[in-house]
């Protein structure tokens, strides 16, 4: 891409972002507006298909449907380790811990992009950051599949309280956020039987006296009930004190990973648990006769999981995703209510959301910016890409700063323009978006039939034929214009060249070969980097 083209696409990508509408949407802009936050990407084909079913139809469709529709299903065929448990993965692949991340993010990049159920494909990924875990801690990569089938997967269209109770107990998460090693502290008497041990099995006092200062080092970790409260459940500083994180930690020592014969599944260690009883947001949560102490966390993740400000909480990030960076206020409220009503019921919260004034309200329109998931994604969609070998996306998307499975702080990624809407990281999607029209990413090819018709048209006529294509002609006149005289200036270029040709060949030299790309590939690289593209 010309550097001064560069140039005006950050000026405009700066300068256009936010805008706001005033007038009401008309009925194919709330089509777009529906394709751009409920699925990776609206193109001109996806508008018709919501146009010949009816938009709640399609909407009605789409979370009914599964997103292991059959065609997805056969691309997918040969990730040998999607389908298997911790066990199997282990067994077949403990020594190959590569293979197991190739498939599993290359999954996620098949099915975002080629799934029939793309809303949930986008509640899927929303779900991924709200529950984070990084792939790249201790055993996270084996059991990270299998996470992301039983955990996200199965419940990204369901219930809360299943996922979360499925999140607690995953082996990924218990890994990730260090609870598997969290357990009551050791008594007196346990303390002096190590020392005693240490002592007869080695003959010296000191080293007995030092096992006993180790093992009394061994205790409760508090970093997987801080953030199932801070960041799963009511948010942060959301009503709670350090004591209720304490108390919360306590009941979920013993809650651990069994590792005998590599089977890797949660596994409830009573000896390892704090017996004394709770109290976590002013409430009692003593152990009651004949109920061992996994029942005391079971109880306080489901007081969490229907709790008030957890509404509020998860009400608010689906507003954010769904709506605006700055849902308001009473928009949340009224999803809140509606999430407590229906017992947390996904559904219900996005046909809430769906059916409010302010999802359609002008000013969210085109108002969000793309994280470098849904720009990826998006762009693929777009432009009908046959995906060989998805790892050079996966690589691509890790260079944009948002690598699947790969976010360290257990915040996950955020999704609000002002964490991506950096220059630098652009100058990435620029490259990714003509390297992918001109057919650079290896793996990955957009087909001829997507030129087809475009060839023999004029260049004006060939720029709002690609927008319709990619855009669904939302495109504004500043890119048109900046677009057209690209295309004049790479006419120029092309009898430039051929003029160099003929004169080559007068003077009995041998011409210079031709590089200049197609116009048609120029151009829908550069609309694929433009500023309406970066939007949702």
């Amino acid at each position: 891409m010309p550097a001064a083209y560069f140039a005006v696409l950050l000026l405009a990508l700066a300068s256009t972002l936010g805008a706001q509408r005033t007038r009401e949407l008309e009925d194919r802009e709330k089509i777009l507006h529906v394709l751009n936050r409920l699925s990776f990407g609206a193109d001109d084909e996806a508008v018709a298909e919501v146009e010949e079913m009816g938009l709640e139809a399609w909407i009605d469709d789409q979370l009914e449907t599964s997103y292991l529709d059959a065609a997805t299903l056969k691309r997918l065929e040969g990730y040998a380790t999607l389908g298997l448990d911790n066990k199997g993965i282990y067994a077949a692949y403990g020594s190959k811990g590569d293979t197991v991340d190739k498939e599993l993010l290359g999954a996620i990049v098949l099915r975002a992009v080629y799934a029939r159920g793309q809303i949930a494909e986008v509640m899927a990924d929303f779900w991924r950051n709200h529950f984070n875990v990084d792939r790249a801690k201790a055993s996270v990569r084996f059991t990270a599949t299998d996470w992301d089938r039983e955990v996200i997967r199965a419940n990204a269209l369901g219930n809360f309280g299943d996922m979360l109770m499925a999140s607690a107990k995953h082996p990924a998460m218990l890994v990730y956020l260090d609870n598997y090693i969290s357990r009551r502290p050791p008594n007196k008497t346990e303390l002096k039987s190590v020392a005693r041990n240490v002592r007869r099995t080695t003959g010296s006092k000191e080293r007995g006296d030092e096992a006993a200062e180790i093992a009394a080092q061994r205790g409760i970790n508090e970093n997987y009930a801080r953030e199932l409260m801070e960041l799963h459940t009511l948010g942060v500083d959301n009503g709670y004190e350090q004591r209720d994180v304490i108390d919360l930690a306590r009941a979920l020592t013993g809650w651990t990973v069994a590792t005998d014969g590599n089977k890797y599944e949660f596994d409830y260690q009573d000896s390892m648990h704090d017996h004394g009883d709770k109290f976590v947001l002013g409430r009692s949560f003593a152990r009651e006769k004949r109920r061992n102490g996994m029942q005391e966390g079971e109880r306080i993740i489901e007081f969490l999981a229907s709790h008030q400000e957890t509404a509020r909480f998860v009400a608010r990030k689906l507003c954010m995703r769904l709506v605006g960076d700055a849902p308001s206020p009473k928009l949340i409220e009224s999803t809140a209510v509606e999430l407590r009503k229906s017992g947390f019921d996904f559904k219900r919260a996005l046909k809430h959301i769906l059916d409010s004034d302010e999802f359609y309200d002008p000013a969210c329109y085109r108002a969000k910016f793309k994280t470098p998931v849904e720009f990826v994604f998006s762009a693929l969609r777009a432009v009908d890409a046959e995906i060989e070998d998805p790892a050079a996306v996966v690589a691509v998307i890790r260079e944009m700063g948002q690598p699947l499975y790969g976010c360290e702080d257990p915040t996950g990624w955020d999704d609000r323009a002002e964490a991506w809407r950096d220059p630098g990281v652009m100058a990435v999607r620029w490259k990714f978006a003509m390297d992918l029209a001109l057919g650079k990413v290896r793996g990955v090819t957009v087909p001829d039939s997507f030129f087809a018709g475009l060839q023999n048209q004029a260049p004006s006529q060939m720029v709002l034929a690609l927008g319709r294509k990619v855009l669904a002609g939302e495109l504004r006149s500043d890119t048109i214009s900046a677009l057209i005289k690209m295309s004049r200036r790479h006419e120029r270029r092309l009898k430039e060249a051929e003029d160099d040709r003929l004169q080559a060949l007068v003077e009995g030299k041998k011409p210079k070969p031709n590089d200049l790309p197609p116009l048609e590939r120029m151009l829908l690289g550069t609309l694929l980097g433009s500023p309406e593209f970066q939007e949702q």
